[in-house]
């Protein structure tokens, strides 16, 4: 079981950030992490739902992009 307090929001993230955006490599990089695990569900006929700055977090020990569905990591 995973450790909740290890994650982040893209929201808490960008909102530390401080008014200093993501650059393009950091955006590609998040968008691809997004993308396969999208195909995974998508692979097991599942869909993901709607997908925000808050449904996307950063695993702070992995630095890895986990997808968020309610209380759960998918």
């Amino acid at each position: 079981m995973q450790n909740h307090s290890q994650f982040r929001s893209y929201q808490e993230v960008l909102t530390s950030r401080q008014g200093r955006s993501f650059s393009e490599a950091e955006v590609t990089e998040v968008l691809y992490q997004v993308l396969l695990q999208l195909i995974n569900w998508h692979d097991q006929g599942q869909s993901y739902g709607f997908i925000s700055l808050e449904t996307i977090a950063q695993d702070q020990l992995s630095n890895q992009v986990v997808l968020l569905q309610g209380s759960q990591f998918v």
